[in-house]
């Protein structure tokens, strides 16, 4: 039996480019703002960034408020409904 840790690993894997596209659509539906993310090693020093392979699309939710600049950042495979 699969340990739900892994599920969404699997899901991720399991997606492909056409529902990604699908995926930022339903982000953008609903009021966010794609934001792509790349891992990366050595991120306190900028100059010396080593990115590593793959990329994972989140959506950011940002308050309306212009005093309070919260936001939330959800990945698209989370948030999007899959039937």
């Amino acid at each position: 039996m699969l340990s739900s840790l892994f599920l969404p690993v699997l899901l991720f894997s399991l997606v492909s480019s056409s529902s990604s596209k699908s995926m930022n659509d339903y982000c953008i539906e609903k009021g966010g703002v794609v934001d792509p993310r790349w891992p990366a090693l050595n991120t306190n020093n900028p100059d010396n960034l080593l990115r590593l392979g793959g990329s994972r699309d989140f959506c950011k939710f940002s308050t309306l408020g212009p005093q309070d600049e919260s936001r939330i950042y959800i990945g698209n495979i989370t948030l999007f409904p899959i039937y």
